[in-house]
């Protein structure tokens, strides 16, 4: 994968990432069924720039 074109999908079990058209970021995670929060965290760069998203799933 191509992390700097400017499409492309991340998908896990739990979740998938998605960017488009270079600059949209796109999240989408499946209902969480467990008895505990879940928590996902992605990292965002450009050039210099560092920054990052968390999310947090109720349970």
């Amino acid at each position: 994968m191509e992390r700097s074109a400017q499409n492309f999908f991340i998908v896990q079990p739990d979740f998938k990432v998605e960017r488009k058209d270079g600059n949209k970021t796109i999240i989408t995670m499946n209902q969480n069924t467990t008895n505990a929060d879940r928590a996902l965290s992605i990292g965002l760069q450009n050039g210099n720039y560092f920054d990052g998203v968390k999310i947090t799933q109720s349970k």
